[in-house]
């Protein structure tokens, strides 16, 4: 990784973790992008600071969801739990943020989540001086879905 742009690669065993806002395009397609991004970003938010709590980390930040990495670059023997552990946070707190939009606006919101745990060749790519990204490359199945 000495070089910009070079990729290394390391087969782990991790768990990786998708959450995104359930039925988002239809909740914002009648709203202007301001409002739509006001909806949206306090859910992704609340989604990695789950992850943050329990040392996983965002691999991708996809609109209205997230890819997260439990067991890379950060090892912990417990990675599966954690991811768990997790994706029960978000759920707790999108419930809390929901009954607050629901009775601020009226609008329902939901987070679907789910979790895998398996191999993968995890590759760091080194996008400048002070970034490094990881990119898992595997199976891309969910095992286990916390809804």
């Amino acid at each position: 990784m000495a070089a910009r742009g070079e990729t290394a690669g390391e087969r782990k065993t991790i768990t990786a973790l998708f959450a995104d806002m359930a039925g988002s395009t239809a909740l914002i397609h009648d709203l202007d992008p301001e409002a739509a991004q006001q909806l949206i970003e306090p859910v992704v938010a609340l989604m990695m600071e789950a992850v943050h709590y329990y040392e996983g980390y965002v691999a991708k930040s996809l609109g209205d969801g997230i890819l997260a990495l439990f067991g890379a670059p950060i090892a912990h023997e417990d990675h599966p739990q954690r991811a768990l552990f997790a994706a029960l946070r978000m759920q707790q707190a999108m419930r809390r943020h929901s009954d607050r939009i629901r009775l601020e606006k009226g609008i329902p919101l939901q987070v679907r989540v789910g979790v895998h745990t398996g191999e993968v060749v995890v590759r760091s790519i080194r996008t400048d001086d002070l970034h490094t990204e990881y990119d898992p490359v595997g199976p891309e199945r969910v095992k286990v879905v916390v809804a």
